[in-house]
C-alpha cells in the first residue's frame, strides 16, 4: 500500500550473530501529551514503610497507606491489619457434633426483630471474628482521589459506598485468598450495605490529610453494622470454619488443625477463595519485603 510516511532503515546485530535488517515508518502522533502520559503511567503499587495506628471501638489496628504509581494516580488505598481478625457482629454460635467447638449461626432478619431463635444458640461475650491465625487477615479500603503528590490533594466526593476487599495472606506459604464469609464476594468484595460509607465524602471532597478519619469511619461501620445472611453459604462456612468455645469466648479453628476434628479434611476453594486484583498481590509483595 502506498505510503508518504518517511522510511527508516537500520541494519542490527540479531542474538545469534548475524545482521538482520528492519524497516519502520515513523508517522507524528496527534495527542502527543496524551501518549507521554500513557508511557509514563506505571500502575505499580506505591507503599508507605510505616504504618498508621487506627483506633476502633477498643482496639488499635494497623494500617499502611498506597497508592499506584504514574502520572495522577486516580486511586489511593488503606490497608488495614485485621490482628484480631474479621469482625461478624451480631452474630452467634450453635454446638456441633465435635466436642468444644461451635460454628457459626447467623440470624434472619426477623429473628434480628424479635423472632425467637433455635435452642441452643450461644450468645458470644464480644463480636464474633474469623480469627484463622494460619493467615495476617487485612481489609483493603479504595478510595478516589486527585492531584495527589501536590498541596491540591484530594480526596474525591464519593456518594456510593466504599469499595473494600477481604482477604489473607498465609504466615508459611504466602498465598493469597479470601474467604467465603457473609457478605463477601467470590473476589474478595464487601458488601457492606449503605452504612459502609463517609459521612464527609457524601457531601463533598476533602483534603487528602482526612483519609485517616475516613479509614476510621469505615472501620467502625465495619464493626458496628450487624451481618446479614447476604451471600451466606452456611454449608460452606461450616465445614470450613468452626470454633473454640470458652464459656462466652469464641476463637476461629486454624486451618492447620482442623484435621484433629475432621479426619479426611482439606481446605476447598470454596472456601479459600483467590485472589486477582492486582493491588492486593502487589501489596501482599511490598508487605513481604519490608519484613524480610
Amino acid at each position: 500500500m502506498p505510503t508518504t510516511l518517511p522510511l527508516r532503515q537500520e541494519i542490527i546485530l540479531g542474538p545469534d550473530g548475524k545482521f538482520i535488517k528492519r524497516e519502520t515508518r515513523e508517522s507524528v502522533i496527534a495527542d502527543a501529551d496524551t501518549a507521554i502520559t500513557a508511557c509514563m503511567r506505571d500502575d505499580t503499587l506505591c507503599m508507605s514503610n510505616i504504618p498508621i495506628s487506627i483506633p476502633v471501638l477498643n482496639r488499635e489496628y494497623h494500617c499502611y497507606y498506597a497508592h499506584n504509581s504514574g502520572i495522577n494516580p486516580e486511586h489511593c488505598y488503606a490497608f488495614v491489619n485485621l490482628a484480631d481478625g474479621f469482625p461478624l457482629p451480631g452474630a452467634k454460635f450453635q454446638p456441633t457434633e465435635y466436642r468444644e467447638l461451635c460454628e457459626l449461626f447467623v440470624p434472619r432478619q426477623r429473628e434480628r426483630e424479635g423472632e425467637p431463635m433455635p435452642d441452643n444458640v450461644l450468645e458470644p461475650s464480644d463480636i464474633p471474628m474469623y480469627n484463622n491465625t494460619d493467615y495476617s487477615i487485612w481489609v483493603m479500603m479504595r478510595f478516589n482521589c486527585r492531584h495527589l503528590g501536590t498541596k491540591d490533594a484530594k480526596l474525591n466526593h464519593y456518594n456510593d459506598t466504599t469499595t473494600a476487599y477481604l482477604f489473607g495472606i498465609h504466615k508459611e506459604s504466602r498465598n493469597i485468598k479470601t474467604f467465603n464469609l457473609p457478605n463477601i464476594y467470590d473476589d474478595g468484595r464487601i458488601c457492606g450495605g449503605q452504612d459502609f460509607r463517609d459521612p464527609e465524602l457524601i457531601n463533598g471532597p476533602m483534603p487528602i490529610g482526612y483519609l485517616q478519619t475516613a479509614v476510621t469511619n469505615l472501620m467502625k461501620a465495619l464493626f458496628e453494622s450487624p451481618c446479614n445472611r447476604d451471600l451466606y453459604y452456611h454449608e460452606r462456612v461450616n465445614a470450613h470454619a468452626l470454633w473454640y468455645r470458652n464459656d462466652t469466648d469464641f476463637a476461629t479453628v486454624p486451618t492447620s488443625r482442623m484435621t484433629q476434628y475432621i479426619d479426611d479434611y482439606k481446605p476447598s476453594s470454596a472456601f479459600f477463595q483467590d485472589i486477582t486484583n492486582s493491588n492486593l498481590i502487589d501489596f501482599a509483595s511490598c508487605l513481604q519485603s519490608t519484613t524480610n
